[in-house]
């Protein structure tokens, strides 16, 4: 296992695992038609995004999409704690 494999493969396939938990966590505490879009959503760009990233562990061409789609993930997930806050006050 090089460094590089760590840095560009590993390290973003747990932040998009985490991603995922966390959106279905904030989901399931607050149920709501919100909640379940963005969660769909960023579960369907994170789920993208870990299969590419296997797909490059094997040896494919590399690519930096799956990159892109997790940092609009974490971003979609700020905007569903950003909504969930404004919600519960």
């Amino acid at each position: 296992m090089d460094l590089e494999e760590v840095v560009w493969v590993y390290t973003p396939i747990f932040i998009a695992i985490f991603g995922i938990i966390f959106s279905f966590r904030l989901t399931l505490s607050r149920k709501n038609l919100n909640n379940g879009i963005i969660t769909f959503l960023i579960t369907l760009l994170n789920g993208f995004s870990i299969y590419v990233l296997f797909l490059m562990l094997n040896d494919y061409w590399p690519t930096y999409l799956p990159h892109l789609f997790i940092i609009l993930a974490v971003i979609l997930f700020l905007i569903q704690n950003i909504l969930n806050k404004r919600i519960g006050k």
